[in-house]
């Protein structure tokens, strides 16, 4: 049987089921109702009144309560097994065949149930007619079941067959499976046994190419050792630093050359290679050759032979030869270490004269800070012996004369100190954009109306670190300078930029580190400079200018400004071509302010009458500044170092309104005493005055970033006027 042959089979069967599991529903559900309906027939059905069947069993109602119990389960019985078929056919669907022999069982099933339950109800209710309906309908199941019955029995038969016949294939697949596992146990054995053999074999050949492989491996070795070697000397000779080259000592022909060498010609290796040191024109001096060789004639090596080569370009190198014999095929060959000492001799000579100007520098800087102290006692005392005097007089004169020399020789002090970079500044950020547009109009007015002058600026632009007062003594200088090469007229160009310079930079201009700058530049028109000029301009007193014409300090206020903001200043000129000048300044993240303070004092000198403690350790400077105060009507509590300020101002009963101190001083610094004097009294208003600058000044007045400082040497009315700004809380901007 298909499946689909089944199909249609069940789902009729299923159906059928359906209604025969209807039909005693039905009928209980009639008896529930006749029973509800007609109380009394429920009453005569259970009463001994009216019992037509009873008589069959002799009156006997126990006998009677069992058969109708007995009918009862039957019935139940059949009936529970109708459902159970049907709920296989249901269930089972195409899986259980021979639907229709267990639809026939059901109906048939069914109908002796329903005798069974008419039997039961006959004992009180004569429904013989009902019986009998049942009874003809049982036969009729009965004998269609009977007559279906041996219509199955074939397709029984051949299921049975069917499964025995399976179950001999099952049988007869077992044997072939034991069959096949002792074939396979005696293939294994077999192979066990050839395996064996394969070994007993293989262990003669391992044994035969163990010996092989040794002899192999031993000449693999030497051979790898020498090329191991070749390829040392080949790394290290083609990689090195040091400019290698092997040359034939007859005719200078080169046999090989690494690429350190290769980049001091500035050539590849197949222009250098094969070809002699005169095609190339390598020697600048031929000479220098034949030196090389007779000494190595003589002495077998040479280290450090000083000579010049010429590079692919004809550009000239100072170059620096060490080199020996050694023999290669049969002939003589120079192996030579040839190293490139135009940069070195460069930063050299860089170096020598950083050192030069250092040392210039600081013995400038103690001349001057020690020249300051002695210009401040000269000009506060011709200020002092001014007043009173009528200006009519010869001796008026003579004192003004005086006044104002010691004034220019405080100026050249203030040069010195800018060039020893000593001098007092006050740093801020700053935009160069912002301070060249601002000295542009006076920068005018001093070149002339036969120069031109054009300003670049570069937006946006870095913010740097310095002075402003620094700054413009820088452009004036430099733009003084750029006039007076230029007498019969020319231009000069100001110039902004944001550089990055590279590590590549910083080789060739040591000690110059690699990082941000902002870049200022002053070209000229003019005469220009040798080299031999160009290498002497940042000395002090050094000019090319006719005597009484120039001090020589203005470049060099210029390097020492420069230096002293942290920057790099480099000079770039040739006779006839102008010249110059680029100062590099590191870059700040901070951004610059949109005005800048001047350190410029008012016209006017004040009086006062407040206390002022005056702390100063030079015994001069002390006094005149005292006489000074008084003069002003300043009462005046004087002390020569810090630790009798103390005690003064532990011991003085009345206020004291100012300190005003120098900074730096023996025991205790000027910053540290106006803290230790604050504590005591915070009102206390604090001056510094200073004459020397450098690291120490600068590190001292980190502490007090928003300190007034008055630099040595100063007059009586920068002096007044800077305590009574101070006094009064006045800003000068």
């Amino acid at each position: 049987m298909s499946n689909s042959g089944q199909i249609p089979e069940l789902s009729g069967s299923f159906f059928l089921s359906k209604r025969l599991l209807l039909l005693p529903v039905g009928l209980l559900t009639a008896i529930v109702v006749a029973f509800t309906s007609r109380p009394k027939l429920a009453h005569d059905l259970f009463s001994s009144a009216y019992l037509p069947h009873l008589y069959c069993y002799l009156g006997n109602s126990r006998l009677a309560w069992t058969h109708v119990t007995a009918d009862g389960l039957i019935g139940l019985s059949y009936f529970a097994l109708s459902l159970s078929l049907a709920y296989l056919i249901y269930r089972g669907k195409g899986e259980v065949p021979f639907h229709g022999m267990f639809l026939a069982f059901g109906l048939f099933i069914i109908a002796c149930g329903s005798t069974h339950f008419v039997e039961a109800v006959t004992v009180w209710v004569p429904v013989y007619a009902l019986s009998a309906a049942i009874k003809v309908f049982t036969a009729l199941a009965s004998v269609a079941t009977a007559a279906f019955f041996p219509l199955v029995i074939p397709d029984i038969i051949s299921l049975v067959r069917k499964a025995r016949a399976s179950e001999e294939r099952r049988l007869l697949l077992e044997m072939t499976l034991i069959e096949r596992d002792a074939a396979q146990e005696e293939l294994k054995q077999a192979k066990a046994l050839l395996e064996e053999r394969v070994l007993e074999r293989t262990a003669q050949i391992a044994h035969v190419k163990e010996a092989l492989e040794a002899e192999v491996l031993e000449r693999r070795s030497h051979e790898e050792v020498l090329r191991q070697s070749e390829e040392r000397f080949r790394k290290v000779f083609r990689s090195s630093p040091l400019p290698i080259s092997i040359s034939t000592e007859a005719d200078g022909r080169y046999l090989d050359v690494n690429d350190s060498f290769l980049t001091i010609l500035g050539r590849d290796r197949n222009s250098v290679v094969g070809r002699t040191t005169s095609e190339l024109g390598f020697w600048v001096d031929e000479q220098d050759r034949v030196t090389l060789l007779e000494r190595l004639s003589k002495e077998g090596r040479i280290i450090g032979l000083a000579t010049k080569v010429r590079a692919a370009a004809g550009e000239v190198r100072e170059a620096s030869i060490s080199a020996e014999r050694i023999e290669l095929g049969g002939q003589l060959c120079v192996l030579a270490i040839t190293q490139d000492m135009t940069e070195t001799k460069l930063v050299q000579a860089q170096f020598l004269q950083g050192q030069k100007m250092e040392a210039i520098g600081r013995m400038a800087g103690g001349i001057a800070h020690d020249f300051n102290n002695i210009l401040g006692v000269i000009i506060g005392y011709s200020e002092l012996s001014q007043q009173g005097i009528d200006p009519e007089l010869p001796v008026a004169k003579y004192l003004s004369e005086i006044e104002s020399a010691t004034k220019r020789g405080a100026k050249l002090t203030r040069q010195l100190l800018a060039f020893s970079r000593k001098q007092v500044i006050s740093p801020r950020v700053l935009d160069l954009n912002f301070i060249v547009n601002d000295v542009s109009k006076m920068l005018t007015r001093v070149i002339g109306e036969d120069i031109s002058f054009s300003f670049h600026p570069s937006v946006p632009l870095g913010s740097v670190l310095a002075d402003c007062g620094q700054i413009e003594q820088i452009l004036m200088n430099l733009v003084v300078n750029a006039r007076d090469a230029m007498p019969d007229g020319g231009e000069i160009r100001v110039e902004t930029a944001n550089v990055e310079l590279d590590e590549s930079y910083s080789r060739k201009h040591e000690p110059v580190p690699p990082g941000p700058y902002v870049m200022l530049i002053v070209r000229d028109t003019g005469c220009g400079m040798d080299e031999t000029t160009k290498a002497r301009i940042f000395e002090p007193f050094f000019t090319t200018k006719e005597p009484g014409k120039g001090t020589g300090l203005g470049l060099a206020t210029v390097y020492g400004i420069v230096k002293q903001s942290g920057g790099y200043i480099w000079a770039y000129s040739e006779p006839g071509h102008g010249t110059s000048f680029k100062l590099y300044f590191p870059q700040v993240q901070t951004a610059a302010a949109e005005s800048v303070i001047s350190t410029t004092v008012g016209t006017e000198a004040f009086s006062g009458s407040e206390t002022v403690l005056l702390v100063e350790d030079e015994h001069a400077i002390r006094n005149i500044t005292m006489s000074s105060l008084q003069s002003a009507g300043y009462t005046v509590l004087e002390a020569d170092k810090p630790l009798r300020a103390i005690q003064i101002v532990e011991s003085y009963a009345q206020p004291i309104h100012l300190l005003l101190t120098d900074v730096i001083m023996p025991e205790m610094s000027g910053v540290k005493l106006s803290k230790r004097l604050k504590s005591m009294r915070p009102d206390l208003k604090v001056v510094f005055i200073s004459g020397y600058g450098g690291d120490e000044l600068a590190k001292q007045m980190s502490l007090e970033p928003d300190a007034v400082l008055i630099e040595k040497p100063f007059s009586r009315k920068t002096l007044l006027t800077r305590i009574h700004a101070v006094l009064h809380e006045i800003g000068h901007q």
